[in-house]
């Protein structure tokens, strides 16, 4: 009973997650409608649903998973939803209700360059880790092998600093500055704390092998000096999940 015990309000928790993702979409119709005019509204509005639409689908429809809200002990997870929930809803309002539109074009620029940037890395991540993403850390995967290719021969955590900087990006774009600080205080925060939390999985799953991959390659940045660069040709891999 004890092992049972954490799933079902974690499970309740990322269900509410997953229904806040899909009313966001009706929530924005609403603001658009229901709201006055103002200067790039339709543009704004268009930028936001997009990124809304991509990360929906990128999270829990791009592959093919076996119960993606049933979370076990993965805390994690459930904590960077929501606080990704609250930063989206957040941007949205404060976007709709200051009414100001983009103010500062370098700004809307700025974030759109860096949301690019993030989709790119996020995908090349994907990429190399093929069937072995999933939402949740601690789901047991088959035919699990350590990748040191593409992104993750220059940094462990590419997707978590894609997730970081998408979030980011966002309310940059729409010119929403208290949903800019709530992400850099808090989401950042909880991404950076959960990419460490899944080195102890990934520890115990290959062992030395990680911690030589540890030894070697920096957490999120390839910085020039400390730290070798591993061979590419050496196919050791990372597993990474939601956001």
């Amino acid at each position: 009973m004890k092992s049972d015990s954490p799933r079902k309000p974690l499970k309740a928790i990322m269900a509410a997650i997953f229904v806040a993702a899909l009313l966001i979409f009706p929530f924005m119709l609403a603001l658009y409608i229901g709201t006055a005019p103002f200067k790039d509204k339709i543009i704004l509005t268009g930028l936001f649903g997009f990124t809304a639409a991509e990360k929906l689908w990128a999270m829990f429809f791009r592959v093919r998973q076996r119960q993606p809200l049933e979370a076990e002990h993965d805390w994690t997870a459930v904590a960077v939803g929501t606080a990704y929930i609250v930063l989206m809803y957040s941007a949205l309002i404060e976007c709709y209700f200051k009414r100001t539109g983009i103010t500062i074009p370098a700004l809307a620029w700025l974030g759109i360059g860096v949301y690019t940037a993030a989709l790119i890395l996020r995908y090349s991540a994907f990429a190399c880790l093929k069937h072995q993403w999933a939402i949740h850390l601690d789901k047991i995967l088959p035919d699990r092998s350590l990748v040191q290719s593409g992104p993750y021969r220059l940094m462990r955590h590419p997707l978590y600093l894609a997730y970081c900087l998408e979030a980011l990006s966002i309310p940059l774009v729409l010119h929403a500055f208290w949903a800019f600080t709530f992400g850099l205080l808090v989401f950042v925060p909880l991404e950076i704390y959960r990419a460490y939390y899944e080195e102890r999985f990934l520890r115990e799953t290959f062992g030395a092998a990680y911690r030589d991959y540890v030894a070697r390659v920096w957490a999120f940045f390839p910085l020039p000096c400390g730290k070798n660069i591993p061979d590419s040709k050496n196919q050791i891999a990372n597993t990474s999940s939601l956001e």
